[in-house]
């Protein structure tokens, strides 16, 4: 209840300031989603709950904070920011409608104690799991480029890996869990993959919250901090991958990071310069590049201006042919394209990019270049696609608690798709889901050992 009045008296300040009806509505809607995620942390599990947030900032909230600082889209505002919002509410919806009463669950607590359980009679096998990723997470950038993929899916083991570790009763769980971090924060961070590491981050903290159920005030804390922290790192990444990211091209034309010069003491000083003067967080240039990183809506307004009076609708192609292409392997179908492809921005917006930036339309470019208005159908429907994954793996993880710690190979996936080519994500949600069953699979019969 008290979201909901906390939300109406946010609605009702920024009506009375004569803002816009799909300003006063972003804004409501992101403080409402926001409102209801710090209440029900360490309540619920809340991947689908974040993955809504994260929607609704970066396809309303960001093209709200454009309107507000007078920076006006490449397209007519109205027409613009009605698809946003009704496409952000309809996928929104598809997430939150319930499936069917018997993926349900009596409470999301229930799942955590099962897990525990489940767990006390195998404390090394997070251990286990853990060495697995590590392992393969270093042998990344030294295995040959055809199982680069395989190896990057074994190293992210190492995460539930320390999820089986934290849940368990080793008497290392905390050791292991803190150098552990720590490593993957390192690392990640000086690779330049800031978005990488916030969003294993927001997992981990998502699920330690159901074991501790902290307190309101701790909540809002870690909110402050985080929030703060990713402000900080965002600011610096485009700096800090300028100096140390170089680009070449692989055989199928997709730009590919051909080295990076990791570089501690240049993100230190990037950090401190940021830190020292708080100031450049909030000046109006610093303001709109922030926006312009967290504005995918934008990329909407691009192909909204060309599609359909210079470029014709896909009629399908971005998210329906395109996804079936992704199940077939390159083996059978060779000129198979790649997700996302290239020449999709510049055929769609009309803009060229360089090779040192890779950009999908987004899903909300690629609903309307197919579809055009009726683009939003297909938003409720990948919503909803998402919804139904999740809950699977909540049906699975009632005969085997522990599966509820692999969702987060489709979480991070999911928090990717917001921004990044439907195809593409659908691809990865796939790979995934084969992988985890082919790990369960070889654990059971050729180990012995039920994950």
């Amino acid at each position: 209840m008290i979201p909901v009045v906390l939300t109406l008296i946010l609605g009702a300040s920024l009506f009375s300031l004569g803002w816009d009806a799909g300003v006063i509505i972003a804004f409501m809607c992101s403080f409402f989603l926001l409102a209801i995620l710090i209440r029900d942390i360490g309540k619920k599990v809340l991947y689908l709950r974040f993955i809504m947030l994260l929607a609704c900032f970066q396809w309303m909230l960001a093209p709200a904070i454009f309107r507000m600082v007078g920076v006006k889209p490449p397209y007519e505002y109205g027409e613009y920011m009605t698809f946003c919002i009704i496409g952000t509410l309809a996928f929104i919806l598809g997430l939150a409608i319930p499936i069917s009463k018997k993926y349900k669950p009596k409470s999301d607590l229930e799942y955590i104690n099962r897990l525990e359980t489940y767990l006390e009679k195998k404390p090394n096998l997070g251990l286990i799991l853990f060495l697995i990723g590590i392992v393969s997470f270093i042998a990344v950038p030294y295995v040959p480029s055809f199982i680069i993929f395989i190896t990057g899916l074994v190293g992210k083991i190492m995460f539930v890996g320390l999820f089986y570790i934290f849940f368990s009763k080793s008497r290392l769980k905390i050791p292991i869990t803190i150098i552990g971090v720590g490593a993957v924060l390192f690392s990640t961070v000086l690779q330049g993959m800031i978005g990488t590491m916030i969003f294993w981050s927001i997992t981990f903290v998502l699920i330690l919250s159901l074991k501790y159920r902290p307190s309101l005030l701790l909540k809002l804390s870690v909110v402050i901090i985080g929030g703060c922290s990713v402000l900080v790192l965002q600011s610096v990444k485009v700096a800090y991958r300028v100096e140390t990211w170089d680009y070449k091209e692989n055989a199928l034309g997709k730009r590919k990071r051909k080295g990076i010069d990791k570089n501690p003491n240049l993100m230190l000083d990037l950090i401190t310069e940021r830190i020292q003067d708080p100031s450049k967080f909030f000046t109006e240039e610093a303001l709109i590049g922030m926006a312009l990183r967290m504005n995918q809506a934008r990329q909407l307004a691009l192909v909204m201006k060309r599609v359909p009076d210079t470029e014709p609708h896909s009629n399908g192609e971005m998210t329906l042919l395109r996804p079936v292409q992704a199940l077939i392997p390159r083996l059978v179908y060779p000129n198979k394209p790649i997700s996302p492809d290239p020449r999709d921005y510049p055929r769609f917006t009309g803009i060229t990019l360089t090779d040192s930036h890779a950009v999908s339309i987004g899903p909300l470019g690629e609903a309307y270049a197919d579809f055009g208005k009726f683009g939003v159908i297909f938003l409720f429907f990948n919503g909803l696609m998402l919804n139904g994954i999740y809950r699977w793996f909540l049906a699975k993880s009632r005969k085997a608690p522990t599966f509820l710690l692999w969702f987060p190979f489709i979480f991070v996936i999911s928090i990717s798709s917001i921004e990044n080519s439907i195809a593409g994500a659908f691809n990865a949600y796939i790979k995934a889901i084969v992988f985890i069953a082919i790990t369960f699979f070889v654990a059971k019969f050729f180990f012995r050992t039920r994950l």
